[in-house]
């Protein structure tokens, strides 16, 4: 799982910062939710200080390859 913030500053201009980029064994969203939370935590923020988020729209597998075709 990647982790990108990404903000508009006072003049308008998109800013993106990579956090952090972590192997995710366990897929459900409680899962999911701890990791991002742990990811805020060491940068000293809170989840409930974002408004928006975004998806890379695919949905989260259980297990590493499950459903995946080559």
């Amino acid at each position: 799982m990647a982790v990108v913030l990404c903000c508009v500053n006072k003049h308008g201009h998109v800013i993106k910062r990579f956090l952090k980029i972590l192997h995710i064994n366990d897929t459900n969203a409680m899962a999911l939710k701890a990791a991002i939370d742990a990811i805020f935590a060491t940068h000293e923020t809170s989840i409930s200080k974002i408004w928006g988020q975004e998806y890379d729209g695919a949905s989260n597998m259980s297990g590493q390859f499950n459903g995946l075709k080559l």
